[in-house]
């Protein structure tokens, strides 16, 4: 039983520090460029801030009430460096924009 014990510990380590080795060879998001309404955004230009990174979809429900909560957390934390980056994910860039239309946004709307 203790050599069980021993091994699902040494798992557990060795686990833990390829976790810490792969975040370290990670520091970096890796650069993008997708469009928006007002051009292209690159993750260079968001250098140094606290980026929050949102996927959504025209026909998620939830994504309906994220959007109001995004709009108030970016108002509250732009000044503290605070962006949010929220990547539209529909196949039809009509069905984004009339979900964009029904919302207030003050974030960069990215399309993929």
């Amino acid at each position: 039983m203790n050599n069980i014990i021993s091994a699902i510990l040494l798992s557990l380590f060795l686990l833990g520090f390829n976790v810490a080795a792969n975040a370290a060879n990670a520091a970096h998001a890796p650069e993008i460029k997708l469009p928006t309404v007002n051009g292209n955004v690159q993750l260079t230009v968001l250098k140094g801030k606290v980026v929050y990174l949102d996927f959504w979809a025209s026909w998620c429900l939830p994504c309906k009430k994220s959007f109001p909560w995004m709009t108030e957390m970016k108002s509250q934390y732009v000044d503290q460096g605070f962006e949010i980056l929220a990547v539209n994910l529909d196949k039809d860039r009509a069905l984004a924009d009339e979900f964009l239309a029904q919302m207030e946004v003050n974030f960069i709307v990215a399309f993929d």
